[in-house]
């Protein structure tokens, strides 16, 4: 008798970081009728295939690469997507990065996102470090912090692409407004920095919360339609706690 062999959900994630980031275009194994629909959407995150390489910073330091970095330039927006890897099946593993190494300013502060939590991790100025479970990654958004809102993640890709194809702060008017796309019926989250301490007041084609003092979560829902153009209207008396 042939046993089914099941890679735990934490492996599933890591091989598929490295597929996103890699520009692997892979092939999902048969039996597709009895995937789990949890295992169905984390496929679903690495596609479409972004087509361009992250580069292994420890090529020749460790039998399997454990640092990647991928640049991305998307139009008005640029971040770094930096992926850290722990492929030992038995013992956590400390991953470290030094941010020049990644090709980042290091007079500057960047905002870090933790794409597979959907969660802001903080400010870094020098080093990304973690420490990673036996057959987990981590992969991370890193963007230049500023003093203007800016999105600094999603969970639409892990190279954080095709969420958003247009991004608008209105100064004078307080508001953040996009356009985003996807399949029909479907939905996304957004995640953006507001660093002057403001709240949504009211939006439009979509819906948004506080997270916590300084990250606003905005969901995208695409009905038939594959794009939807929305905005938030920031209000400069919230409290945000």
């Amino acid at each position: 008798e042939i046993k089914p062999v099941i890679t735990p959900i934490e492996g599933t994630k890591l091989w598929l970081s490295l597929c996103a980031l890699t520009g692997y275009s892979f092939l999902v194994g048969g039996g597709l009728e009895y995937t789990t629909t949890e295992r169905f959407n984390l496929c679903r995150k690495v596609l479409p295939v972004y087509g361009k390489c992250a580069i292994p910073l420890d090529l020749m330091e460790n039998e399997l690469p454990r640092i990647w970095v991928l640049k991305i330039d998307e139009k008005e927006r640029s971040w770094t997507v930096v992926g850290l890897f722990n492929w030992n099946y038995e013992v956590a593993e400390q991953v470290t990065v030094n941010l020049e190494a990644c090709g980042l300013d290091p007079s500057k502060t960047y905002l870090v996102f933790d794409f597979w939590q959907e969660k802001f991790i903080g400010e870094a100025e020098t080093l990304l470090s973690a420490k990673l479970n036996p057959r987990n990654c981590l992969v991370l958004f890193v963007h230049e912090k500023t003093e203007r809102p800016k999105i600094i993640g999603s969970n639409r890709h892990v190279c954080g692409v095709y969420a958003v194809e247009s991004f608008f702060w209105d100064d004078n008017n307080l508001s953040i407004s996009g356009i985003s796309s996807g399949p029909p019926h479907s939905e996304y989250n957004i995640y953006i920095y507001i660093p002057q301490g403001l709240g949504p007041k009211y939006w439009s084609n979509c819906e948004c919360d506080m997270l916590e003092e300084k990250v606003l979560r905005v969901k995208i829902h695409i009905s038939e339609e594959d794009k939807v153009e929305w905005s938030v209207k920031l209000d400069p008396e919230a409290i945000v706690r």
